[in-house]
């Protein structure tokens, strides 16, 4: 959970009392970048949830990067939504701001979607499809 951008964003808007339950486990590196020191994992969570995004740039696996935004819904987050791939290829055609102003819209699609009770149904190329009780 503290070397995925999911797992940051997800434990940036959990309890206290669960943060906690993670932070006083031991935080295994996967790879050099791997945050593993418990003070600086709750600093980098405030950061998250200041800026509503998580990255894991490196931190789980070498080459790899993933950005995450919350999905909210009734008092608070439900999930999170993400995009994951080589670095190279993510950071290639696209900033890590553009990434997160797609992720945030669609975020808030689904919320809207929730919010009035729908189905959410998204093809694979990320668009929402209607739904039976649309």
């Amino acid at each position: 959970m503290h070397a995925t951008a999911s797992g940051k964003i997800l434990l940036s808007y959990s309890s206290e009392d669960f943060v906690d339950s993670v932070l006083t486990r031991e935080l295994p590196a996967f790879t050099e970048r791997t945050i593993t020191d418990p003070i600086t994992l709750r600093q980098e969570l405030s950061k998250i949830r200041s800026a509503e995004f998580a990255v894991d740039d490196e931190e789980l696996s070498v080459g790899l990067m993933c950005i995450s935004v919350p999905v909210f819904f009734g008092e608070g987050q439900i999930g999170a939504l993400s995009v994951s791939g080589p670095k190279q290829r993510i950071t290639q055609k696209l900033t890590i701001a553009e990434i997160v102003r797609t992720l945030r819209h669609k975020s808030e699609c689904i919320t809207e979607k929730l919010r009035f009770g729908k189905k959410v149904r998204i093809s694979p190329d990320g668009t929402f499809l209607p739904s039976d009780n649309s």
